[in-house]
């Protein structure tokens, strides 16, 4: 997972009859030219940033192996917030899933980094398994945008993970094979296409078309849903099926005030929420939601 920048050394070929004095002071002069050469570059890149936050993300996967929570704890922000998620839900979460699992194995590859100042980004794939569960998590970003990537933050000379540090959202995905309820949480990672996303208190239009869309809300956000309203105008009088959501015909017909509850509102152990629906012909989907 490291790379390591290599710079074009210029190799400066002096006249064969010069001076021994020159010739000595001229090259160490060059050598010290290169080098701050070198350095503006390497400053200028980011590459020493892009290589701490390599090694955050090595920590990461070692602590997490070795369920050391307190080495995990420290490369997550004090000041963290990511939809409604803090570094304590993130410390609990990690507690509960080091308690009931063993062997667990993480893996973190094709990362991307992109560094600002005192901020980055980052973007890669994420896998993680254990005994017990098999694959507990397999995301990649480069298959769904609103998957796996981090924001992060430079604290006192030091990259931490930080959090998008905005509103909860809920997303709708449009595709044209049938999901499985587990698939229907993670439709990003089975071919389906981010059609776009919202705020819980934001009613949307969401344009495929396609023969299925799903609307997937993700760790502690809930979304209160009214109805679901097709291209014709007509309503969603059924849906292929549901995933933590509360109260799920009360979504169904005609927006009424009376809603469904998709997500939770807990990290673990039962963690956001999805609604499954056949498109019936309909190239759009417009969510109402209750603010």
């Amino acid at each position: 997972m490291r790379k390591t920048l290599f710079f074009l050394i210029i190799l400066m070929v002096m006249p064969a009859i010069v001076y021994a004095g020159f010739h000595l002071g001229m090259a160490d002069a060059v050598k010290k030219k290169v080098k701050k050469l070198d350095e503006k570059v390497a400053e200028k890149k980011g590459v020493s940033d892009e290589e701490a936050i390599k090694q955050l993300y090595a920590t990461l996967e070692s602590s997490m192996e070795s369920e050391d929570i307190t080495v995990f704890g420290s490369c997550i922000s004090n000041d963290y917030s990511h939809q409604q998620l803090t570094k304590s839900d993130w410390i609990s979460g990690s507690q509960d899933l080091f308690e009931n699992s063993s062997n667990i194995q993480v893996s973190i590859t094709n990362l991307k980094i992109t560094v600002t100042d005192n901020s980055a980004t980052a973007s890669f794939h994420l896998k993680m398994t254990s005994d017990e569960a098999g694959v507990i998590m397999d995301e990649d970003a480069a298959a769904d945008p609103a998957g796996v990537l981090s924001y992060l933050i430079k604290e006192n000379g030091s990259w931490k993970l930080y959090g998008d540090h905005t509103q909860p959202t809920y997303y709708v995905y449009g595709g044209n094979i049938p999901l499985t309820e587990t698939g229907a949480y993670d439709p990003g990672e089975h071919g389906y296409s981010l059609l776009g996303s919202a705020s819980p208190s934001e009613t949307k239009t969401f344009y495929g078309p396609y023969d299925y869309y799903d609307v997937v809300v993700y760790f502690k956000n809930i979304v209160k849903i009214d109805a679901l309203q097709k291209s014709d105008s007509s309503y969603w009088s059924a849906v292929e099926f549901d995933g933590n959501v509360t109260n799920v015909s009360n979504l169904l017909g005609a927006p009424d005030s009376v809603y469904a509850t998709a997500g939770t509102g807990e990290f673990f152990p039962y963690t956001g929420g999805c609604v499954f629906v056949s498109s019936g012909g309909s190239s759009s989907i417009k969510v109402i939601v209750v603010p």
